[in-house]
Order: C-alpha cells, then structure tokens, then sequence
C-alpha cells in the first residue's frame, strides 16, 4: 500500500534519522531526501555542508558544546559520477562502502549497530539511475546481542519511492525500525516542494537538518550540474 510520507512523519514525534528514494511522477528525474533528528544536546548541535565533491557531512554548530563526535559527525552522503551512484547512510559506514567500490552486503557484514544505549541501528541506501538499494542493520535483541542485516532492492517506479528510519517514530522510548522500507506516493516533480513537505512535517523540538537532491534518469549523466540539492538546517550556518 503506498502511504503518504508527510502525514506518517507528523504522526511520529521521533523517526530518528530517515532516508527516502524515490521518482518523480513524470519518470524523468529521481530524488533523494536524508534528515537527521536528536534530543541530547550533543545530537542536536549539528548541521549539514556540502564539499566541493557533493559529499554531504554533519558537523558541529558550536564546536565548544561538541561532547563526543563518534557516533554524531560523519559523511552522510557521497557521489561517484564516474559510476554513476549515489551512497546515503547515517553513519561512518557511508564511507566504508563507498571506498569499497560500493558492495554493500559485502562491507556491512563486517559492522554492527551503533554502540549506544538505544542500539541505534544503521539505515544505508545505494542509489543507480534505475534501481536502489537500502539496508537496516540492528540489534537482534537490544545491547550486547548479535547483529542482524537486512538488504532489500528495489526498481525505479514512477511517482513510488520507499522510505527507512532508524527508530519507529516514539519519542519516549525509541525502537527499531522494523519490516520492509515504506512504499510512498511521491506526488510532485518539484525537489523544493518535496523536501519542504518532509522537514515541515518533522517535530519541531527534535528535528536538525535535511538534505535533499533531484537527479536526472532516462540517459542522463549525473554530474555537479546536472544533480540538483538542498540543505535546510535547524542552525543556521555561521
């Protein structure tokens, strides 16, 4: 059943970080949305920037109040145009398999889930000009107990797009994710009014910073020009 993204983030106080892949109603372009949520304050003192290559990265806003950077500062999302792919995750393995030529089964199964209290799980997602993959990485059951990985792959669809987050959407006490990536409607052609839909509908006590990008299909190489972003952040910039 496809679902409408924006009414699901509105009825979940805390998704945790989210990424969304989808296409454009009219086939010709694909899009990608990732957004990063915290309640501590070293969570929150973040924002994203974007290097000269496209590599999207969270840094501190006030590096004086930046605690512990371990689990909190890292690329996000990386392009290889040679290759024509696009890696997004929400931890240092955005590295890992991006430097690996991309293989992420093969790499993941040498990670595990965040060492934090809340056994965060890893959310990934590779993105082609025709299909996409994405994976969830967690706790099999909470601290302390062994790694289980799912990988799921999916064609291009027009005006369909699937969505993961880390956590089921409880601010209290937050949980997993879990079963398949969300099948969502993607109703616009328009990247501005796609991802001003998301952050909008994200909690406003808990939401920092959203990244979102529109990409040609259909033949088209994906390039600085050609591959169009935003950044929205809760700070802003100094």
């Amino acid at each position: 059943m496809l679902i409408n993204l924006t009414d699901y983030i509105k009825e979940r106080a805390y998704p945790g970080r989210g990424i969304f892949i989808g296409t454009a109603p009219d086939g010709e372009s694909g899009f990608i949305v990732y957004f990063i949520m915290g309640r501590s304050e070293n969570s929150r003192n973040r924002i994203f920037v974007q290097e000269p290559d496209g590599t999207i990265k969270t840094r501190a806003f006030d590096p004086a109040k930046l605690s512990d950077p371990t689990l909190v500062i890292y690329n996000a999302v990386r392009y290889d145009y040679d290759w024509q792919t696009a890696a997004v995750m929400n931890g240092a393995q955005t590295d890992a398999v991006f430097n690996h030529g991309g293989f992420m089964s093969h790499t993941l199964s040498k990670w595990d889930y965040e060492p934090d209290d809340l056994c965060t799980p890893r959310i990934s997602s590779l993105i082609f000009p025709d299909e996409f993959a994405m994976s969830i990485l967690k706790a099999s059951n909470g601290a302390g107990s062994k790694s289980v990985r799912y990988y799921f792959n999916y064609p291009r669809i027009a005006g369909e797009g699937r969505f993961i987050s880390t956590y089921d959407g409880s601010a209290a006490a937050p949980k997993a994710f879990s079963g398949e990536p969300l099948r969502v409607s993607v109703a616009t052609n328009d990247l501005n009014e796609l991802a001003g839909g998301i952050w909008n509908s994200l909690d406003a006590d808990n939401k920092i910073s959203l990244y979102a990008a529109k990409m040609p299909l259909g033949g088209s190489q994906w390039n600085s020009d050609t591959v169009s972003t935003l950044i929205k952040n809760r700070h802003q910039p100094k």
